[in-house]
């Protein structure tokens, strides 16, 4: 582990959050402590270093006067800016920018003590020697993640994506059904790496409104068949990233056009209680092939040439289908994102 003064950009930092309060009845005082993980935006230039925590940005600095060698936050404003890729490329979310940057609240008071855990470059390398944990999803019995792969878990699935292992990937842009647990755009690195494979070459994406606007989700799909005809299937019922399907039948399906092995597929829906029969995979089974009859293609690069784009007609249907969801949303103005669209190009 590096320490905070060796702290570079796209790092990932922990944070420890100590306070203190006192009882003045009793004369006793007690101490709590609550660990976070926070980007590095700006790394440390001799005497402060810019980080990015629940949609602030924070300047981590060493305090002045009798609490020198402490560390101290001050805030510097909201992220993402309105004018940035990720809120042209989703317009939708300007609407929300001023909740998503207030759910932060005040600035965390007490000790704080950072050190440096984990760094864009090491994921990227993990992800490049065996991409199986952000590309195969949950196995049965695999471990529950630590915090820290919890927290660059999204990042490393974008990761994986731009490596061409994973055909499509989603991106929870905002969670209007439980604001109170936070927005997962803001888990370290997750942004970052959206911003990445928005003006990546041979990236398209669509929006995903929920039903009834209370969410909305990123679907970024290697612009190709089939994965551009499952991502409209997935955006024409509101598919968010973070929410768990309410039926077996779309477990089964949401599973297997993110590309998931089957049988960690399966193995999900039975430990959720109710495991999927041989007939209903094989109504799954028919309905994936009645959206592309071609065959998905790992890894897919932007260089390839031998690349069928046509889209039947099912996923024109389903195109439009996304498209009407975001009109008809109350929560995101008329989903202007409900329509695919090119990532834009560097």
């Amino acid at each position: 582990m590096r320490s905070l003064q060796q702290c570079q950009q796209n790092d990932v930092l922990e944070l420890t959050f100590t306070s203190s309060s006192s009882s003045s009845s009793s004369g006793s005082s007690s101490s709590s402590s609550s660990v976070e993980h926070v980007q590095v935006m700006q790394g440390w230039d001799g005497s402060s270093a810019v980080l990015l925590r629940k949609g602030q940005l924070l300047r981590l600095a060493a305090a002045a006067g009798e609490d020198a060698g402490a560390l101290q936050l001050s805030a510097l404003g909201g992220f993402p800016a309105a004018d940035s890729l990720t809120v042209s490329s989703f317009p939708q979310l300007a609407g929300v920018l001023p909740a998503m940057h207030a759910h932060a609240g005040e600035v965390p008071a007490g000790t704080v003590t950072a050190e440096v855990v984990d760094s864009l470059e090491h994921l990227q390398q993990q992800v490049a020697a065996d991409a199986a944990e952000w590309r195969d999803g949950n196995a049965p019995g695999d471990p529950v993640k630590t915090q820290l792969q919890q927290a660059v878990f999204t990042a490393g699935e974008l990761e994986a994506f731009l490596q061409g292992q994973r055909g499509i990937a989603l991106v929870q842009l905002f969670n209007g059904w439980e604001p109170s647990k936070g927005q997962p755009i803001y888990n370290p690195l997750a942004i970052h790496m959206l911003e990445q494979a928005l003006a990546a070459p041979g990236v398209a994406f669509i929006s995903s409104v929920a039903p009834g606007g209370v969410g909305l989700t990123s679907i970024l799909y290697a612009d190709r068949e089939p994965f551009a005809s499952w991502a409209m299937h997935l955006a024409s019922f509101g598919c968010q990233a973070n929410a768990v399907a309410g039926s077996v039948y779309y477990k089964l399906l949401i599973g297997q056009l993110l590309g998931y092995k089957l049988e960690h597929v399966l193995g999900y829906v039975a430990s959720s209680g109710e495991p999927a029969s041989a007939q209903l995979q094989q109504q799954v089974a028919q309905d994936i092939r009645k959206l592309s009859n071609v065959k998905p293609q790992l890894p897919w690069s932007a260089s390839d040439t031998n690349i069928r784009k046509h889209k039947p007609a099912a996923a024109a249907a389903a195109a439009a289908g996304a498209a009407a969801a975001g009109k008809g949303s109350a929560g995101f103005g008329g989903g202007k994102g409900g329509f695919a669209r090119k990532a834009a190009k560097r």
